[in-house]
């Protein structure tokens, strides 16, 4: 695995307050956390389960996890059909060269 891929791994789940309560954490990770949508679940999920929250005590964390979504997915297809549009080029150029060439 990568370095930087594992260091990710590692710090979004503390950053998003998975292992630890984020007002536990040093004070350099709490806005890095506040843009990671596991924030925002976690939280939804400990006060519905522990404090016994409605769904309008979630509603903040719902909307903030809406309009993620409404711009990360569109990134995310734009991004994809980048990384495929850029895999189908380097097919044809593989393509194109001779046996001999290789």
């Amino acid at each position: 695995m990568e370095p930087i891929s594992w260091l990710v791994r590692l710090l979004a789940p503390i950053a998003a307050g998975v292992y630890i309560p984020r007002e536990a954490l040093p004070e350099a990770l709490i806005p890095a956390g506040s843009l990671l949508p596991q924030t925002y679940a976690v939280d939804a999920v400990r006060r519905v389960l522990l404090g016994g929250a409605s769904l309008d005590g979630v509603a903040g964390n719902l909307a903030a996890l809406a309009i993620q979504a409404a711009v990360l997915i569109p990134v995310g297809v734009v991004l994809l059909k980048y990384s495929l549009a850029g895999e189908e080029e380097r097919r044809s150029i593989l393509d194109r060269l001779s046996p001999a060439t290789i």
